[in-house]
């Protein structure tokens, strides 16, 4: 969307593989591992999980990621610019937590 400024793409409805679908906004929503329920460890750090960036670590339910947690932060501040491009205040706000 940065190189075209097409943000009628992020209402585009698109399916999910497993089933029901959703606009391309809502399936960058669902991927978040806030959204699904991504464990925490001991630290509140987000978990590295099996087939997680690395399938080659095996971190287990209390294994916690820096890694994973900056790609959660990255993956926010890009959907609280998304949503305020898109003025989805209510969005915006579960974003900011």
């Amino acid at each position: 969307m940065k190189e075209t400024g097409d943000l009628d793409f992020y209402h585009k409805v698109l399916p999910y593989a497993d089933h029901g679908e959703d606009t391309v906004l809502g399936h960058m929503k669902r991927a978040n591992p806030v959204q699904s329920g991504a464990e925490r460890g001991a630290h509140g750090l987000p978990c590295g999980l099996s087939a997680d960036w690395n399938d080659c670590i095996r971190l287990g339910q209390q294994g916690e990621s820096i890694f994973v947690a900056f790609q959660l932060r990255y993956a926010l501040r890009v959907y609280l610019e998304i949503c305020r491009l898109l003025t989805l205040r209510d969005e915006e706000q579960w974003g900011r937590g």
